[in-house]
């Protein structure tokens, strides 16, 4: 059904109420970026990732978004165009701060995953998430080499650095806080909201469709996985996470289909789905926090690596199983 044929409920369940909790989430992680920068909090936040982020040539304010990442990725992102925005971290930090965050971003949504996963594939479904956290492992130590590559170490020692915050802390950091987001705010909604229009539109106009057809229709891997599990990597590419598993659940009853054949099937198909998704998904609230040119950076730069990490994790099972 077309989402714009004059039934208004369908028009807010399927457009503006996602909107609206995008939104909300949006803003919510920019406030409370604003709030932990405005506090000074971030160098408490982070203590844990430093000795990491250190090996990255990444600065106090990159670590401290790891740690928060691991509770809510628009905080994380939102401390990230904080510090962009103010001049403390550059361009080509934010994209390889973000590259860092993918571990821990990967974390927040494995539970959700691997609970759907459970019912249908058993004990597979720890391969399955084994697999993927072997991908998000990579992603991080890869992160941590095109830092030390492209990134110059940080100046100044983390006690110094501390000092110079806590002598810069505002007299009304509450006030501080609300104007530093108030100021954001526009620019947020400025341009994630048509940048999400654009994405419908173009999800309307059947772009994404056509696109994952195009994937489906010419997807050939020769004998690398049972030919009958094509069907699960093309509803990977086609539909969401429910029609997958519906599928997997009636193969694991046929004979010759097996569970190590389910997971790899799924891989592949989540590896080759990830950039449709990250563009319709990804992009409207990459546009908000960063500009639309450093969004769409962020977000190649982010699907490529997660691409080259997915393609070794997969060779690594296949040669294992």
């Amino acid at each position: 059904m077309n989402l714009f044929d004059g039934d208004f409920s369908l028009l807010w369940l399927r457009v503006f109420q996602p909107l609206l909790r995008l939104l909300l989430g949006m803003s919510a992680g920019l406030f409370l970026g604003a709030l932990l920068e405005t506090f000074k909090w971030t160098d408490r936040l982070a203590i844990l990732a430093m000795p990491l982020a250190r090996l990255a040539h990444l600065k106090a304010p990159c670590a401290a978004s790891f740690s928060l990442a691991f509770v809510s990725p628009h905080a994380a992102n939102g401390i990230l165009a904080e510090n962009y925005d103010s001049g403390k971290i550059s361009g080509r930090e934010l994209i390889v701060a973000n590259l860092f965050n993918s571990l821990p971003a990967f974390l927040v949504h494995l539970p959700s995953v691997f609970l759907l996963l459970w019912p249908v594939l058993g004990f597979a479904a720890f391969i399955y998430a084994a697999i993927s956290m072997l991908a998000a492992f990579f992603r991080l130590f890869a992160s941590i080499l095109i830092g030390r590559f492209i990134l110059a170490p940080p100046a100044g020692s983390g006690k110094k650095l501390d000092e110079e915050r806590r002598s810069s802390a505002p007299r009304n950091p509450w006030r501080k806080a609300l104007d530093r987001f108030l100021n954001r705010l526009p620019k947020l909604i400025g341009f994630t909201v048509p940048f999400y229009f654009l994405i419908l539109f173009l999800g309307q106009w059947g772009a994404f469709e056509y696109m994952e057809r195009f994937l489906a229709d010419r997807l050939y891997l020769g004998d690398l996985v049972n030919p009958r599990t094509i069907s699960i990597i093309a509803l990977q590419l086609l539909a969401e996470m429910g029609a997958t598993l519906g599928a997997a659940a009636a193969l694991l009853d046929t004979a010759g289909v097996g569970a190590d054949d389910i997971v790899l099937a799924m891989l592949i198909g989540s590896a080759l789905a990830a950039p449709i998704r990250a563009i319709r998904h990804q992009l409207p609230a990459y546009a908000g926090f960063f500009s639309p040119r450093l969004a769409l950076r962020v977000v190649a730069a982010n699907q490529t690596l997660r691409l080259a990490s997915m393609i070794i994790a997969i060779g690594v099972f296949v040669i294992a199983r």
